[in-house]
């Protein structure tokens, strides 16, 4: 069955602001959910207010992300998943890709296989299924390399997206056996590192880039903790316990803290929490939790 949703574009920037309100992966520019260069944005819109264009979707959860005039994102239609982009200015379909699953993962009955949010580093788009895996296609819709993997093992679906850190593609797979981190090239495919989560089971959050005090860390919520990993190396730093045993929110960042929360259903508690980096361990040492 044919299902559509509608995408809106409140306001349609000048070409020339493009380049400075970009939006490459999920949560936007480092996963932190702020929009750059967007003064002016309606605070008010509605189906007959402020909408610059609609245009008619196949189903889907993925995020659309931004890269000058183009709009990128997945979805599912007729039992197969497609990489879509978009004019920005018009919302005109100007390419869809099938991405070549041979078999469809199984999903939550409100979820959908095309779920992860595509990234770009202006050159290349990186789209994650986890019913194939990564393709990654030039702006013109050219296919440029892929990774096929092997269906998840999680029959809620897959959740997490794919990031881009210093010319690395960072894959998050927490399912309920054999979960990893994955790190690739981003213009060859090939693969620098592959960390293994033996402990942690199905998870739903994308990976987030903690950028404080001159260094770069790649933070994960999963099943009861919090991970922290080199992204040169893909080595683990630090850890620490506080999370439910089924993660879906992403950590972010913000005023000097790393903010993280978590929520599930039964006897988990809700918990939210922050810390500070520490000063003489890669650790952070003061941390705050919140409970229900």
């Amino acid at each position: 069955m044919k299902s559509s949703l509608a995408l809106l574009v409140a306001l349609a920037l000048p070409c020339p602001v493009f380049a400075e309100s970009n939006w490459p992966q999920f949560r936007g520019p480092d996963g932190l959910a702020v929009a750059i260069g967007s003064a002016g944005t309606p605070a008010e819109f509605g189906p007959e207010k402020n909408v610059v264009w609609k245009t008619p979707l196949a189903s889907g959860h993925s995020s659309p992300v931004l890269w000058g005039a183009r709009i990128f994102l997945t979805t599912f239609e007729n039992g197969k998943l497609f990489a879509v982009c978009l004019d920005r200015a018009s919302g005109q379909t100007l390419w869809s890709k099938e991405v070549p699953a041979e078999t469809i993962e199984q999903v939550h009955r409100i979820a959908s296989p095309a779920a992860a949010t595509p990234c770009t580093d202006g050159e290349r788009v990186y789209f994650y299924c986890g019913s194939f895996g990564l393709l990654v296609l030039d702006f013109d819709g050219r296919e440029v390399w892929r990774l096929p993997l092997p269906l998840p093992v999680n029959d809620f679906g897959t959740g997490a997206s794919p990031i881009l850190v210093d010319g690395k593609v960072i894959v998050l797979r927490d399912q309920d056996v054999g979960s990893f981190l994955l790190a690739l090239d981003a213009r060859t495919g090939r693969q620098l590192w592959r960390t293994e989560r033996p402990g942690f089971f199905r998870g739903h959050s994308t990976p987030f880039l903690w950028r404080h005090d001159g260094v770069e860390e790649i933070v994960v919520t999963g099943a009861v903790r919090l991970t922290s990993y080199d992204p040169a190396t893909g080595r683990e730093l630090w850890n620490t316990t506080g999370l439910s045993r089924v993660a879906n929110a992403s950590a972010t960042a913000g005023d000097g803290l790393l903010i993280a929360a978590s929520w599930n259903v039964g006897a988990d508690a809700s918990v939210g929490w922050s810390c500070r980096p520490s000063t003489s361990s890669p650790r952070p040492t003061t941390w705050t939790v919140m409970a229900d």
